[in-house]
Order: structure tokens, then sequence, then C-alpha cells
């Protein structure tokens, strides 16, 4: 009679076991430094008597196909996520190259709550600042009813900040070669644009940058 086949849980236990944590360390390194025997040693294997015999046991480390099956994967990786920061790069300069503010307004000439800015304006908002306008008043006093001097909100200053578009196409412009190094790294002292919004003090909480319809732009 013929011996019966291995169940699932035998066949389990059969698997070879996942790389060590060592030998993770020297595909890492090996990746990086493409020095086999240094990563050898650096990643933390026993020592071995000689740089040859160190060497030698690099080398068929290297040769192991889960080995190399894991440094194809980290290269592969590290490929891809080399071009998408480029990708992301490129993206942003060109959003900052090419903004159009005035998809930061509504139709009242207000600007729109951050919610409503498009991607492409969102990303080149550097910051946003809300000054609130206050004046001194005379009004009664709630408890005495005396007539008392008191701060009023009567309006607000919203600033938004955005990035340099002069400086993001000059950079550009340099990337695709369309201009010479030295312009392109030149600095630029020019401060970043403001867009300046004031308005009246009835509106929401400057939390929301909600802008009311009638504010002036």
């Amino acid at each position: 009679m013929s011996d019966p086949l291995p169940t699932k849980r035998q066949r389990r236990h059969k698997r070879k076991p996942p790389l060590s944590a060592t030998e993770v360390r020297f595909c890492v390194l090996w990746v990086d430094k493409k020095n086999a025997t240094q990563c050898y040693i650096d990643a933390g294997f026993p020592e071995k008597p000689n740089r040859v015999a160190t060497a030698k046991a690099a080398s068929e480390l290297l040769k192991k196909p889960d080995i190399s099956a894991f440094i194809r994967n980290l290269q592969t990786a590290a490929a891809d996520a080399a071009k998408a920061t480029i990708e992301v790069i490129a993206q942003g300069l060109a959003r900052s190259a090419n903004k159009d503010l005035r998809k930061l307004y509504d139709a009242n000439g207000c600007i729109k709550p951050p919610h409503e800015w498009p991607d492409e304006l969102a990303a080149v908002i550097e910051g946003v600042e809300t000054e609130e306008l206050y004046e001194w008043v005379e009004r009664p006093h709630p408890d005495t009813g005396k007539m008392a001097r008191a701060r009023e909100l009567i309006g607000y200053v919203r600033k938004v900040k955005t990035t340099n578009r002069t400086e993001a196409q000059k950079t550009l412009a340099a990337w695709r070669r369309m201009i010479g190094t030295d312009a392109a790294v030149q600095e630029n002292k020019s401060a970043a644009p403001l867009v300046i919004e004031r308005g009246p003090a009835h509106i929401p909480p400057p939390d929301d940058l909600e802008a009311p319809a009638d504010a002036p732009a």
C-alpha cells in the first residue's frame, strides 16, 4: 500500500521559512551599496577567517533564489518610489507656474471657503491668515445699565499666501533645459504673493473661512 498523501498542515510545516532579519538587512544594504562583501559584514553575519572567505560567502548568498528575488523586489520598489517622487515634484511646480488665482473668488468677488478650492489651486496655498478688526463703542452695561466702553467686531482682513509663480516657472524651465542653469539657481528674493480680502463683521467664525456674499473684494 502506498503512503498516504501529506495533509495541508503537514505541507505547511514543510514550507521554507522566510528570509531572516540578517538576510533582509543584507539585501537592503546591497541595493544601496552594491558591495556584497561589505554588506555581508554590515548585515551582521558571522565573521569569516579572512576577506576572501567573506567575499565567497557573500557571493554564494547572492546566488540564492530567495535572496535574488527579494533584491529585485527592493530595486523595483525603489525605482517606482523615485519615479513617483519626480512626478509629484513636477506636478507641484506646474501647478505653481500655471496657477489661476481667479478660481479663488466666487461670483461676488469674495474668497471662497477652502472646501470649494479646486485641487490644483489648493496645492499652491501656503497659508491663510484672518485678522479681526475691532473698534471701541459706548453701550449700556448689562448689570448696571450705565454706559461703558466695549470692543465691537466691525470686520476682518483675510490673507491667502500662495507659492511664488516666477520661481516655479524658472525651475521648470531649467528642468526642461529651456534656460541656463545660472538663471535657474539665481536667488529670487521677491515675496510670495498675497491675496487680501476685507469684509464686514457679520460673518461666520474665521475657522471655516466662509465669506459673505456682500463682502467687498
